[in-house]
């Protein structure tokens, strides 16, 4: 690592020539950096990286046992279940609301509850599936028709997230989070132009996500608009100037924008926020 790093500083002495074998020079060592950090350039075009979507996993559901079956046991099981959630004990959770649905089975709040419960435990086709018997008995719940969303992404299942918001942002009291959802669906598909529109949608609901600018950035590099991808970057650098995934996502449009002395300046500055990156 320190060899390249001497390479491209007795480089970016040459580019101060101003000479066009200078700059070609500097050029290909940025690409073995690039390169080096095991990144290749641009990579990040191809991974955005998820936004938590589930902040509140108890905030959809009304732990007060009223909302529950009144039998007894399966009001103890629940608020066991939910003590053991609140203590991250997930697996005794999940043993608690098994037992609930074992004697109820059409508890719809158990269910959801049990889906959150899964989500912790990365089970994710397991909540999809207690989420959408939940939504059946109640298809207007929009946070946890969105939760469903988001852990269809987690699955890869971009066309079925598509589908599903598709199906009722219009009709449903619409979470932000879902134009965010189905971008990065319409992002995995190689959809840029749809996944930009629903980037610039969530944007205009909360122009403080310095994540959402990040991933609109790394949308407009694969769009090849360089100088609105380096406006979104220089947008999260301002919310959050320490992530250091900026820094390394505006360096790649720094380089594609031949303005090679900032891409190696940011390309230090992402070292310097995650030495890991080195």
């Amino acid at each position: 690592m320190k060899f390249i790093e001497n390479d491209m500083n007795k480089t970016i002495i040459r580019m101060r020539k101003r000479n066009s074998t200078a700059k070609l020079i500097f050029k290909i060592s940025v690409l073995i950096f690039f390169q080096h950090l095991g990144h290749g350039l641009l990579s990040a075009q191809t991974n955005i990286s998820a936004i938590e979507i589930i902040d509140d996993k108890n905030s959809d559901l009304d732990d007060n046992h009223n909302a529950i079956n009144t039998n007894q046991d399966t009001s103890n099981y629940y608020e066991n279940g939910i003590k053991m959630f609140l203590i991250k004990d997930y697996l005794g959770a999940l043993n608690q609301f098994d037992k609930l649905l074992n004697i109820n089975p059409e508890n719809a709040q158990a269910y959801c509850k049990r889906g959150d419960i899964k989500y912790e435990l990365k089970d994710f086709q397991g909540a999809i599936s207690d989420l959408t018997f939940f939504l059946k008995s109640y298809p207007k719940n929009d946070s946890v028709f969105t939760k469903r969303s988001f852990l269809k992404l987690q699955t890869s299942d971009y066309k079925g997230v598509i589908e599903d918001i598709n199906a009722v942002i219009d009709s449903i009291n619409t979470s932000k989070e879902l134009y965010l959802i189905r971008g990065k669906a319409k992002f995995q598909l190689a959809d840029f132009t749809n996944a930009l529109d629903d980037y610039n949608k969530f944007i205009l609901l909360d122009n403080s996500n310095f994540k959402a600018y990040n991933e609109r950035g790394i949308i407009k590099l694969n769009l090849k608009d360089f100088p609105g991808a380096l406006l979104d970057f220089n947008k999260a650098i301002q919310i959050n100037p320490e992530e250091s995934e900026v820094y390394y996502n505006r360096s790649s449009c720094m380089l594609e924008m031949n303005d090679l002395e900032m891409a190696m300046r940011d390309l230090n500055k992402t070292i310097e926020k995650n030495p890991a990156m080195a």
